[in-house]
C-alpha cells in the first residue's frame, strides 16, 4: 500500500525538485558572489554589511510574523475554497503592511538614538529595504496552493539578474551601498513579480478583513511568531552581541564562516519547504502514515548531511581559501566549530517544523526555541566578550544542539518515534 497517493508524491517530487533547482543556484551563486563581494569590499566593509543585514532581519522577522508557516497551512487546507482563500491571503496582507509601518518607525527610531547605528545610519536604512519586499513577497501564498515551480524560477531569476549587476556594479569599498541595495531590492523585484502572476493566474478577489480575521490569524500565528523570533536569537544575535565587543573586521571574519555554514544548512530548504505542505494534509488525514513518511525522510536525510558534515571539517580550509582569497586559519577554525549545524538543523526542522507543528504541539516548538533562544543570548553575552569570533562560533553550535534536543524530546512526549527502535 502507498503511503502517499501518486498524485500527492508527484506533487512534492515536483515542488522538491523545482526548490533542489533554486538551491542549486543559491550555492553556485554563492561561490560567485560571496567571494567577490568579501575581495572587494574587504572584510571590515562586509562586516559592517553582514552586521546590518542581521539587524535587519529581526524586522524581517516581525514582518513576516511566521506567516510563511501558519498562513502556508492554512492556505493548504482552504485551497479549494476560494472565498475562505481570499479572505486568508488579504487579512495576512493587511496585518503584514501595519506590522511593516510600526516595524519602520521602531527601527527609525533605534538609528536615531543608538550611536554606532547613527554613524552608519544610510547603510543600516538601505538595508532595511529587505523588509518592504519581505512585506511584498508571498511566499506563503505560493507554498500553500503548491505552486513551487513558479515561486522557485521566481526566484532563481531575480538571484541571476541581481548577482550579474553585483559583479558590474560593485568594484571597491566605495561601493558598499550599492552592494547592500542590490540584494535589497532584489527581494522587491520577487514580490513585485509574484503579486503580478497571483493577479494574472491566480487572482483572489477582494476581501476586505474584519477585526475578528485579523485578530484569529495573528492568535494564530503568534506561537509561530514567536518561535521564529526565538530563532533569530540564535541566528543573528551572536553577530549583533559581538560587534558590540569588536570591530568590524573581527564581525565580518565571523560572518565568513557563517556564510560558508549556511550554504551547507540551507540544503534543507528544499526538502522542508515542499514537504511542509503534504506534511500538514498528512497529518491531518492519518498520523501513522505521516510519520510513516517522516522516518524516511530522516533515514535519508542523516545520511546526505551527515556526508556533508564530514566534508565541511575535512574542507574548511579550502572553502575559507576559495571565499577569502587565501588562508586564514581562524576562519577556517571557526567554520569547523559549526560544521556539524547542517546535520543538525535538518534533524531538528522535521522534529520541530514537520511534526510538532503539524499536530497541534505549536506551543511545544515555541517552547525549545525559546528555551535556545536564552541559551544563544546568555551564552554569547559571557562568552563573546572574552573569545569574540571563536567564542560566538561555539554558541552558534551549542545553540542549535540545545534546539535539537529539545526537539526530539518533546516529539517523544507525545508517542512519535521517528526511528523505530524508539529512542528518538
Amino acid at each position: 500500500m502507498r503511503l502517499v497517493p501518486m498524485t500527492r508524491r508527484r506533487r512534492f517530487l515536483e515542488n522538491m525538485t523545482s526548490l533542489m533547482v533554486v538551491q542549486f543556484a543559491n550555492y553556485v551563486i554563492p561561490l560567485v558572489s560571496f567571494p567577490y563581494l568579501v575581495r572587494m569590499l574587504g572584510v571590515g566593509n562586509f562586516g559592517l554589511m553582514s552586521y546590518a543585514m542581521a539587524l535587519v532581519q529581526y524586522f524581517v522577522v516581525f514582518v513576516d510574523y511566521g506567516f510563511n508557516l501558519s498562513a502556508t497551512r492554512r492556505i493548504a487546507i482552504q485551497r479549494d475554497d476560494r472565498r475562505q482563500l481570499a479572505a486568508t491571503f488579504w487579512t495576512v496582507m493587511t496585518i503584514k503592511l501595519c506590522l511593516l509601518i510600526v516595524g519602520f518607525a521602531v527601527f527609525a527610531t533605534l538609528v536615531m538614538l543608538v550611536p554606532r547605528l547613527r554613524l552608519d545610519w544610510l547603510t543600516y536604512a538601505i538595508a532595511f529595504v529587505a523588509v518592504v519586499g519581505n512585506f511584498l513577497f508571498p511566499i506563503w501564498y505560493f507554498q500553500g496552493i503548491e505552486r513551487i515551480k513558479i515561486l522557485s524560477l521566481i526566484n532563481l531569476a531575480t538571484k541571476i539578474v541581481f548577482t550579474a549587476s553585483l559583479l558590474l556594479l560593485v568594484k571597491g569599498p566605495d561601493d558598499l551601498h550599492t552592494a547592500i541595495l542590490l540584494q535589497s531590492s532584489s527581494v522587491i523585484f520577487s514580490g513585485l513579480v509574484a503579486l503580478g502572476l497571483i493577479a494574472r493566474l491566480y487572482p483572489v478577489p477582494w476581501h476586505l478583513p474584519t477585526v475578528a480575521e485579523i485578530s484569529a490569524l495573528l492568535l494564530e500565528g503568534w506561537v509561530v511568531f514567536v518561535s521564529i523570533l526565538s530563532s533569530s536569537l540564535v541566528n543573528n544575535t551572536g553577530v549583533i552581541i559581538l560587534g558590540m565587543f569588536a570591530n568590524n573586521q573581527a564581525v565580518g571574519a565571523f560572518s565568513i564562516a557563517e556564510k560558508i555554514i549556511r550554504i551547507f544548512i540551507n540544503v534543507c530548504t528544499p526538502i522542508s519547504t515542499a514537504l511542509f505542505p503534504q506534511a500538514s494534509a498528512l497529518f491531518e488525514q492519518s498520523t501513522d502514515q505521516a510519520v510513516a513518511v517522516m522516518r524516511t525522510v530522516l533515514r535519508y536525510g542523516a545520511v546526505l548531511f551527515g556526508m556533508i558534515c564530514a566534508a565541511i571539517l575535512v574542507g574548511a580550509d579550502v572553502l575559507v581559501r576559495i571565499v577569502a582569497g587565501g588562508d586564514n586559519p581562524a576562519i577556517a577554525t571557526m567554520v569547523r566549530i559549526m560544521a556539524l549545524t547542517p546535520l543538525t538543523v535538518f534533524i531538528d526542522n522535521l522534529y520541530g517544523t514537520q511534526v510538532l507543528i503539524n499536530i497541534g504541539q505549536a506551543r511545544k516548538f515555541m517552547t525549545a526555541i525559546i528555551a535556545a533562544g536564552i541559551v544563544s543570548v546568555s551564552a554569547a553575552l559571557l562568552v563573546v566578550p572574552f573569545w569574540k569570533g571563536m567564542g560566538t562560533a561555539a554558541v552558534f553550535m551549542v545553540s542549535e544542539g540545545c534546539v535539537l534536543v529539545l526537539m526530539v524530546a518533546f516529539v517523544r512526549q507525545q508517542g512519535i518515534f521517528l526511528v523505530k527502535d524508539g529512542w528518538v
